[in-house]
Formats: structure tokens, sequence, C-alpha cells
């Protein structure tokens, strides 16, 4: 067995199950997961001067934070845990999850917010006691699955693959360069047969895994009131039928033609099945490889931060709309 881990992140694409394993980890009498903190991903970018301000200008921020305030944490205890290390984000994340823990009366940390993915060395560095665990869900099912949410920035099934493409080249880094303090388990084997994975993430963690983990009557605190809506399902025993759920998709093959032309190579990187239909005309490539480029160029991570500062984004993004649903409606009539 690992050394004990204080701090455990939960990590991965969004859609990919983040949450159910969120909850069957907090589940254990050893671990407390907080719900999504977002402390990297949008906290820090909106705030970064507070660190070198007051501390309890910073503690009163965070607990007015959107994400963080469904913590509920007490102000004083928050300011004891932080001490004199509020100028170090790494540290006061980890002061947050220490007063969420010890107000659960728990021994371990963790914390799940999935685009914490791309700030994994952020989140270890400072504490040798820390480590990742990055759930993995097919590709295929992703893209779908996040295409039909009720909130997002850009309705593309080509955008959320690429998406999830960028976050299977990042896994597979992580994997290569930091093994010892970052584990990869699939959606597909939690839904089907969640204990031999439980039981891989505990020991990963130091502790002894625990029947009740997989107790989906039992109450959990990672999921907040007004996000029960979209993530219900945590409540709910495992469903193998959500594994590869694209193979029963209607007008499978269209969707395929897109998806398999952006993340097949990560895909079968990852061990999922290839689904590459039959060949495609040539005229199909071209457009696919097109059309990757730009999406690629648009939207590369580089230019996130770009992005998010254009006060017309939603006006473009409009507009861009209407030219992606014309493509690849073009697209998946000449498959």
């Amino acid at each position: 067995m690992t050394p004990r881990t204080t701090h455990l992140y939960i990590v991965g694409t969004p859609r990919s199950g983040t949450t159910l394993l969120a909850a069957t980890l907090d589940r254990h009498s050893n671990i407390a997961v907080t719900p999504e903190t977002h402390f990297h991903t949008d906290f820090c970018e909106k705030n970064a001067g507070l660190f070198k301000g007051p501390r309890e200008h910073l503690v009163e921020t965070l607990l007015n934070d959107r994400y963080i305030s469904d913590l509920r944490l007490d102000q004083n205890s928050l300011v004891e845990q932080i001490g004199q290390d509020w100028e170090d984000p790494a540290s006061v994340l980890r002061a947050l999850m220490d007063t969420y823990r010890r107000a659960n009366g728990k021994s371990i940390a963790a914390e799940k917010t999935p685009a914490h993915l791309h700030h994994v060395e952020k989140l270890l560095e400072g504490s040798e006691t820390s480590r990742v665990v990055c759930i993995v869900r097919d590709g295929r099912d992703v893209a779908m699955s996040l295409l039909n949410m009720p909130s997002k920035p850009f309705p593309s099934l080509r955008r959320q693959a690429l998406l999830w493409k960028h976050d299977a080249r990042k896994i597979q880094l992580f994997e290569k360069t930091i093994s010892d303090r970052f584990l990869r388990v699939h959606f597909e084997d939690l839904v089907s047969d969640p204990v031999p994975t439980l039981k891989k993430v505990v020991e990963f963690v130091g502790v002894e895994f625990e029947p009740g983990q997989t107790d989906s009557r039992r109450e959990v605190g990672v999921v907040p009131d007004w996000e029960a809506g979209w993530k219900g399902k945590v409540n709910q025993s495992m469903d193998p039928k959500r594994s590869q759920a694209w193979k029963n998709w209607p007008d499978a093959d269209s969707k395929l033609d897109v998806l398999n032309s952006v993340v097949g190579k990560e895909l079968v990187a990852l061990g999922y099945e290839d689904s590459t239909p039959l060949p495609l005309s040539k005229f199909s490539r071209l457009k696919n490889t097109t059309l990757n480029t730009i999406y690629a160029i648009l939207f590369t991570p580089r230019l996130s931060s770009l992005r998010r500062s254009f006060k017309d984004r939603m006006k473009l993004w409009g507009l861009w709309r209407l030219f992606h649903r014309s493509a690849d409606t073009h697209q998946a009539s000449n498959a």
C-alpha cells in the first residue's frame, strides 16, 4: 500500500464520471470530498491580486465565491487553517480542503473540479503527499453528453471531441512524467464492476476499501442543491448502460465520422475500441481534415484566456455556430 495521501484531487474531462467517483470516495469514513471549487480555473484567474493583499480580504472573498461558498466553511476556522500561507494559491486550496474535512470529521481531504486536469502541476506543488486520480470516459460518449448539456458555450460535436482529445493527450503525458502521483481509472469499469476500480483508487490513496462506498442510498456532500438537476444520477445505483452508449445512437455513422476524425488515435491509445466507419471518400477526408484544422486553431488551449477576454465573444460564436451547423450538416449528408 502506498504512503497515506493527505490531499487528493479528482479530475477529468467534464461528463466523464468525476462526480460519481467523488461520491463513492466521499462515502469512505476517512475521505471528505468537497463540492467543486473551480479554484484554479475560476477563482485564481479572477482574483490573482488577492494573494498579495491582506489575508482577511482573501478569506472574505473566498467565502463569498459562487463555488467555494458551497463548502459552507467557518471563517475563523479557515483563517486559522490558512495561517501565514495566504500568498501561495496551492497552500490556500489545501487549507480550504483541510477546513472542510475537519468540519466533517475525516482525515483525508479531497477535491473534485474536472478542469483542474489542466492545473495538475499547481495542485501537487509544495506537497509530497498530494495525489491526483483522473477518470476517463470514452470520448464518443463524452462529446455527446457535453453536447446535450443544458448550458454550453459552443454547441458543436467536433468542438466537444477536440476538448476530449486535448485532455487525453495531457493524461498520457502525466502518466509518463508523474506516474507515482497520477492514477487513471475508467468510467466504464466503475459503472460495470465498481469494487475493483474503487479498491485500486483507495489503495492509491493509502486506505482500505469499504463496502459502503457503493451504497447510493448514503448521502454525500459533493453535489450542492443548485447542481442536482444535472448531477442527480450520483444518488442512483451504478448503471452499466451508461457505458459505451454511443453504440446505440440513432444516425451513428455520421456522428462517428466526425468523432473518429478528431479522436480516433487517442481512443485507441487509451484502450478504447476503434469505431472508424468504412473508408470515406477523398472529399470527406479532406473536409474532415480542413474542419479539424480550423477548430484546432480557433480552440487551442493557448488562446483560452484571449477568447474569454472578448466582450463580443457570444456574438462571434453565434456567427460561428451558423457556419458550423451548415458545414456539419453538409458533411453528414455526404458521409
